[in-house]
C-alpha cells in the first residue's frame, strides 16, 4: 500500500505579522500521519506575551470541518515519520503537522516571508526593513587576517533542518574570497581556491544560496589566489561582509 500520501503538504505559506506576535497561515492542505486531511483557510496564532526568545514552531492541527487550526510552540518537530521522508509532526504529538518556524529575540518574531512553501526546498526570507526586524543583518565582517580560514556557525540565524542559506556578500579585498559548507573545510582539507563552492573576486558583490549541512557551519577566506588559479597580489588587505538573507528548509 502506499503510504506516500500521508506525508503531502501544500502550499501553506506561512506569514509573520507586523506587530512580531502574530502568524498567519495561508490557504492549503496537509495531512497527518494517520490520513487526516487539513485544510488551511487562513488560521492564525499569537504569541504569548511576552514570547520567550529563542527558536518557536508553527504546527497545523485538525479542527472542526476539516479545516487547519495553527499552534505556535517552543517544541521542536520529531524526525520524519516515513522513511526517506522530510515530513515531520511535533515530537511527542502525531496530530501536529510542522509547518515552519521563526526566530523570536527581544520577545519579538524576526519577520520573515515565507516566499516559497511546498515539501521541499521552501524559502523563507527576512524582512530587513520591518520595524520589528530586531536581529543584526550582518553575519561577519572580518578586516584582518583575511588570508586565514574562518568558521562560522549558523545555529543562531538559521533553524537546525535548514538545507541551504540565502548570501549577500560584499568581498572589499584584494583577493578573492571563497565560502565553502563547514563540513567540507575542516582541518586537513580548509577552504581555498580548489575545495570551495563559492568564490567572489576582489572588489566584487554577489547574491547566492550555499548548501548547507547539519552543523551549519560556513567556512571562508580570502586568497590572492584568483578563479583561474592565478596569483592576484602579494600582499592581501580589506575585508568582507556576510548578511544572511533568508534560508531553505524541508518539511
Amino acid at each position: 500500500m502506499d503510504l506516500s500520501f500521508i506525508t503531502q503538504i501544500r502550499d501553506i505559506p506561512l506569514v509573520a505579522g507586523p506587530d512580531g506576535l502574530t502568524v498567519v497561515a495561508g490557504p492549503g492542505l496537509a495531512y497527518l500521519p494517520d490520513g487526516t486531511r487539513m485544510r488551511s483557510a487562513g488560521a492564525s496564532a499569537v504569541f504569548p506575551s511576552p514570547p520567550a526568545n529563542g527558536w518557536w514552531y508553527a504546527y497545523g492541527y485538525p479542527a472542526d470541518g476539516g479545516v487547519m487550526g495553527l499552534e505556535l510552540s517552543q517544541t521542536p518537530p520529531d524526525a520524519p515519520y516515513l522513511a526517506n521522508g522530510t515530513a515531520r509532526c511535533k515530537q511527542g504529538d502525531p496530530t501536529r503537522r510542522y509547518l515552519s518556524q521563526g526566530l523570536v529575540v527581544n520577545n519579538k518574531l524576526r519577520p520573515a516571508i515565507h516566499l516559497q512553501a511546498a515539501s521541499k526546498g521552501n524559502l523563507v526570507l527576512f524582512d530587513q526593513s520591518a520595524e520589528t526586524f530586531t536581529v543584526p543583518a550582518s553575519l561577519l565582517t572580518i578586516s584582518a587576517n583575511v588570508a586565514t580560514p574562518v568558521v562560522t556557525s549558523l545555529a543562531g540565524v538559521v533553524p537546525a533542518n535548514a538545507t541551504a542559506v540565502r548570501l549577500q556578500i560584499n568581498n572589499l579585498t584584494n583577493g578573492t574570497l571563497y565560502l565553502q559548507r563547514g563540513s567540507l573545510a575542516g582541518a586537513g582539507t580548509p577552504v581555498s581556491a580548489t575545495n570551495r563552492q563559492i568564490g567572489v573576486q576582489a572588489n566584487n558583490s554577489l547574491v547566492c544560496d550555499l548548501r548547507l549541512d547539519a552543523n551549519l557551519n560556513i567556512a571562508t577566506v580570502v586568497s590572492a589566489t584568483n578563479l583561474l588559479s592565478q596569483l592576484l597580489v602579494l600582499i592581501l588587505s580589506g575585508g568582507y561582509s556576510i548578511e544572511v538573507g533568508g534560508y531553505f528548509f524541508d518539511r
